[in-house]
């Protein structure tokens, strides 16, 4: 076909010409946004997959055991080991469960425990109402207080200058005045004045 010729063929087809490309042109079109949304769904699926993989995974917090310290009236005292999120009734059937003196009726067994937490289950005997002792490690972000309403003998003796006696008067008192009301109130137990009050103030708490 000469030149001539396919000029005046372009000339006379020029309509059908324009329609083909332009169905070409609408095909190319077509064919590149379904290609996009695919990518699209798939970056999206994949976003989507590692979130469930990443939710699915235990976090830090989660995953860690903790370490507590148990005394009182249970029947094995001691150092526990849990998961963490478990709660203290849990911490005491580990203990090998409550003695007959301990008064689980001040003690909140739905409490959920913490790293290097200390909990003193109280005993009947001590005559007080309250909770039980709860303390921190050093590092636990907790000041270390001694309740001296539910306080052993053994524990209140590593208050500054309380010995044996004054531990045991220390008990006697509350027992017979239904428990300290304030912490300023120890200072009626003989052998406790100001001096040795100022010494410990900040380690004991009647609540």
């Amino acid at each position: 076909m000469d030149r001539v010729k396919l000029k005046e063929w372009i000339r006379n087809n020029k309509l059908t010409i324009i329609v083909v490309i332009l169905f070409v042109v609408s095909l190319l079109i077509y064919y590149s946004s379904i290609f996009k949304n695919s990518s699209i769904e798939n970056s999206k699926m994949d976003v989507l997959e590692k979130e469930v993989e990443k939710s699915e995974e235990p976090t830090e917090e989660t995953a860690k055991t903790i370490i507590v310290h148990i005394s009182g009236e249970v029947i094995k005292p001691g150092i526990i080991e849990l998961d963490y999120g478990q709660r203290l009734y849990e911490a005491i059937e580990m203990a090998g469960g409550p003695t007959e003196k301990a008064d689980v009726e001040q003690v909140n067994l739905a409490m959920i425990l913490e790293d290097q937490q200390k909990v003193v289950i109280p005993s009947t005997d001590n005559g007080a109402q309250g909770n039980p002792t709860i303390e921190y490690s050093a590092g636990g972000g907790a000041a270390v207080k001694i309740n001296i309403n539910t306080a052993d003998k053994t524990q209140l003796m590593e208050l500054p200058r309380i010995g044996d006696a004054t531990a045991e008067a220390i008990i006697q008192y509350r027992e017979e005045n239904q428990g300290f009301k304030k912490i300023e109130d120890i200072k009626n137990v003989p052998r406790i004045g100001d001096v040795t009050f100022e010494g410990f103030k900040d380690k004991i708490t009647c609540y």
